[in-house]
């Protein structure tokens, strides 16, 4: 595994357990969609780089660092969101 695979399994790490905080405990058909949905959003990244791999032309790739920002925002936006959520959980458990 070279170093420039790093960034995207720790971009999935990182989603796939904000997706735990976010998602309820219950398994159902709401959950496996989310769960499918941050999959594939955490997946685009890797395919792109992927395919400049094998594909290596010399230039500008615009796609691979569009892949890059759009999974970077959603990572970003996604822990946001289960930060908050989780700090929202711990604070309603101390007032009670």
């Amino acid at each position: 595994m070279t170093n420039v695979w790093v960034v995207p399994v720790l971009m999935l790490l990182l989603n796939i357990a904000a997706a735990a905080v976010i998602s309820k405990p219950s398994l159902n058909v709401k959950t496996l969609l989310f769960y499918g949905l941050v999959l594939m959003i955490s997946l685009m990244y890797p395919y792109a780089l992927y395919d400049d791999y094998v594909n290596p032309l010399i230039g500008a790739n615009i796609g691979l660092g569009l892949a890059f920002m759009f999974a970077a925002s959603c990572t970003l936006a996604l822990t946001v969101i289960a930060l908050v959520m989780f700090l929202t959980r711990k604070s309603g458990k101390k007032k009670k």
